[in-house]
């Protein structure tokens, strides 16, 4: 073996153990994100009948108390089937959220 390969033979151990070294030291980058969307389905009805023409203006989504940014704001309508009836909608209370999950 020549002199040169014995110089690279002998350096090239020190090289990758530092070389590993350097990498268990450097944490590995991290990416946090977040969101936070909740989708509200509202039926509104007057005198038993859908409304329609209803805006975004129109709606005040709150937030234990404090009134919340509406940020998407979509309609969809579909006729009920002609042998299906809708289902009278409850009675509520203000303040009541009807299918919310909340007491």
């Amino acid at each position: 073996m020549s002199e040169s390969w014995r110089q690279i033979a002998a350096v090239l151990p020190i090289f990758v153990a530092a070389t590993a070294a350097a990498q268990q030291d450097t944490p590995p980058p991290t990416f946090r994100a977040g969101t936070k969307l909740v989708q509200i389905d509202v039926v509104a009805r007057s005198k038993g009948s859908p409304v329609s023409g209803l805006t975004r203006d129109d709606f005040t989504v709150f937030d234990n108390g404090m009134p919340q940014k509406i940020a998407f704001f979509t309609v969809r309508s579909g006729a009920a089937p002609a042998n299906v009836q809708a289902p009278d909608a409850p009675s509520l209370a203000p303040g009541d959220l009807a299918g919310s999950g909340l007491p």
